[in-house]
């Protein structure tokens, strides 16, 4: 049995925690609040690894802790998906907004979808109807306008 790699989960916490602070939805991110990383647990921003964290981080670096937290996490992702998107320094992402298509590269060919639909196993990108393709192997390229154009990058 291999040893926990606790820096590594106390950096998992902490990203989780600060992209989770980005939500632009209170009541998604209050979900976080009730079922994540309770408020106050790490200081907002602080990304750093400190000699006290294993301790003062401890709960959650269980691998049962860890892994519901994670769960969480991803939940609150998804609601942020649905709802607000995230924003940081003036600049709001919203998931399926309006005219944004994504641009995803697969086996060098580069094709553009507005939203993605993932197998029920989880290991494949339904493209359309006749065609899948292996998450794995699947790159996304850039976030692109399509018949808008776009925002002034200020």
């Amino acid at each position: 049995m291999t040893r926990p790699n606790y820096i590594a989960r106390i950096k998992m916490v902490k990203a989780m925690e600060y992209i989770t602070r980005q939500v632009n939805d209170e009541e998604v991110f209050e979900t976080w609040l009730r079922e994540g990383v309770a408020d106050g647990d790490i200081d907002c921003g602080d990304l750093d690894v400190g000699q006290n964290d294993p301790e003062e981080l401890e709960y959650y670096l269980t691998k049962d802790a860890l892994s519901s937290l994670m769960a969480v996490f991803l939940s609150v992702m998804n609601g942020a998906c649905k709802s607000g998107g995230l924003y940081c320094d003036g600049v709001l992402g919203e998931y399926g907004r309006k005219n944004a298509m994504m641009v995803y590269q697969y086996d060098g060919t580069r094709f553009a979808c507005d939203s993605l639909e993932v197998s029920s196993d989880g290991k494949s990108l339904i493209v359309d109807e006749e065609r899948t393709i292996p998450l794995q192997d699947v790159m996304r390229v850039r976030p692109c306008e399509i018949d808008s154009p776009a925002d002034d990058d200020v």
